[in-house]
């Protein structure tokens, strides 16, 4: 998103002040992320996504 941003809007101080807190987010995910991109084991976590058949 904030590539996005910046790539939008004329405003990179804004990018760069937020740039720290993304990567610390990053950082703090990257040791749960599997060899095809899921992630795994997340702490504080405790739910389950799921879908309803489409058909009903």
């Amino acid at each position: 998103m904030l590539h996005d941003y910046d790539r939008y809007r004329p405003d990179s101080a804004f990018v760069q002040n937020k740039l720290p807190g993304a990567r610390a987010m990053l950082a703090f995910f990257a040791h749960t992320q599997q060899a095809d991109g899921s992630l795994q084991g997340l702490p504080y976590w405790g739910f389950t996504d799921w879908t309803v058949n489409a058909a009903g």
